[in-house]
Parts: C-alpha cells; sequence; structure tokens
C-alpha cells in the first residue's frame, strides 16, 4: 500500500532522555540566572528543503520516553525529503536534526 496525496500522513518523534532513571519525570531546568523556575520543553519542526513549514508544535510532556506524532497531507505524487528538528527551549546543543523521507 502506497501513499496517495492527499493521504493523512503520521511521522513519529520519538524523544529519550538519557540520563533519568526508568520512571522518572524531568523537573524544572538548572537555569540559576533565569528569573523564574522554568520547565522543560521541546519545539518539533518539520519543514522542506526549500524552508517551508509543515508544522511547529511545542512537547511539554516530562516523560523520560516521550513519543510525539505529526501528521499533515502528503503531497502531490513525487519523491520528497523534508527537515525534523527537534529543538530544546532549555539547553544548548541538545538540538536534532534528521531528514524524513516519503514517496506518493
Amino acid at each position: 500500500a502506497g501513499v496517495y496525496e492527499g493521504d493523512l500522513v503520521s511521522v513519529q518523534v520519538t524523544i529519550t532522555r538519557k540520563h533519568l532513571q526508568e520512571g522518572k519525570k524531568a523537573g524544572l531546568v538548572h537555569s540559576p540566572f533565569f528569573p523564574f523556575p522554568k520547565n522543560e520543553a521541546w519545539w518539533v519542526i518539520m519543514g522542506t528543503k526549500e524552508g517551508k513549514i509543515i508544522s511547529v508544535e511545542k512537547v511539554i510532556d516530562p516523560s523520560r520516553v516521550v513519543e510525539h506524532k505529526i501528521k499533515f497531507l502528503a503531497p502531490r505524487q513525487g519523491n520528497y525529503e523534508f527537515d525534523l528538528w527537534v529543538k530544546s527551549n532549555a539547553y544548548v546543543g541538545l538540538d536534532q536534526k534528521q531528514t524524513v523521507k516519503l514517496t506518493s
């Protein structure tokens, strides 16, 4: 079964906080110079190589393993490569970028 133009496509993103033990949740971020307590969050962003944004979603689940789905409508027939970024709102150096390929 293929993917056709207009189909609802889901991309599952899994974020694993390796520094946490099983069953533990993330607490407040270490930010001694920030003016108020801050919770950790992630921005999950998907866009085209040309710079068009497909999805921007904030993920605030503090669990050790977080599964998040991006849903969008499949474009017209062709081969596509999308950029997928996962960006921390709190820590420098944790951002990740992956390529997502789709044939419709």
